[in-house]
């Protein structure tokens, strides 16, 4: 083990204004206080839950299952694992990649540069950024209005009722929906581009 690589075992309480150095690795039970600065390289056991205003520096690697509380600090184009849960008052930074079961709170606001991986549930009323890039397996709610450029990778069905705006980008095998609720006006030329 290197020098500076320090372990905090099961049920460790780490104290207020505490600085942990890069390489630290805590294991499950370990609490940390309000604040906690996480640099590059430390190591988190999974399923942990990060408290409100928890900063996260680039390098920060989160297992799945991290609990995510309002006010973190999460640095720019981080990835989130699979089964990451997001509490209210959870900001995401540019060019956040949320991967496969990524729970979602109603009212979250999703930045440009966001990428949506399969597996990830939209609440109903979510308001996506121009750009968006869905991946296939995203579940999109009925009711969802796709902003100008989305980009819809392969397996990603379309609720009915959907309207497409200009400049979205459908692959091949795209589910559509079908029936009366289709809008004529989905398949006029301008409004879409199928790759």
């Amino acid at each position: 083990m290197e020098e500076n690589t320090k372990k905090h075992s099961c049920g460790t309480i780490l104290p207020a204004g505490i600085s942990l150095p890069p390489g630290t690795i805590l294991r499950g039970g370990t609490v940390l206080p309000a604040g906690t600065i996480l640099r590059g390289g430390t190591g988190l056991p999974a399923g942990i839950s990060l408290p409100p205003g928890t900063i996260l520096r680039g390098g920060t690697v989160l297992p799945a299952g991290t609990i995510l509380r309002g006010g973190t600090g999460l640095p720019a184009g981080i990835s989130l694992p699979p089964g990451t849960i997001l509490r209210g008052g959870t900001v995401l930074p540019a060019g956040t990649i949320l991967r496969g079961g990524t729970g979602l709170p109603a009212g979250i606001s999703l930045p440009p540069g966001t990428i949506l991986r399969g597996g990830t549930g939209l609440p109903a009323g979510i308001s996506l950024p121009p750009g968006t890039i869905l991946r296939g397996g995203t579940g999109l709610p009925a009711g969802i209005s796709l902003p100008p450029g989305t980009i819809l990778r392969g397996g990603t069905g379309l609720p009915a009722g959907i309207s497409l705006p200009p400049g979205t980008i459908l692959p091949a095998g795209t589910g559509l929906p079908t029936g009366p609720s289709r809008p004529p006006s989905l398949f006029k030329p301008a409004r879409l581009t199928c790759v």
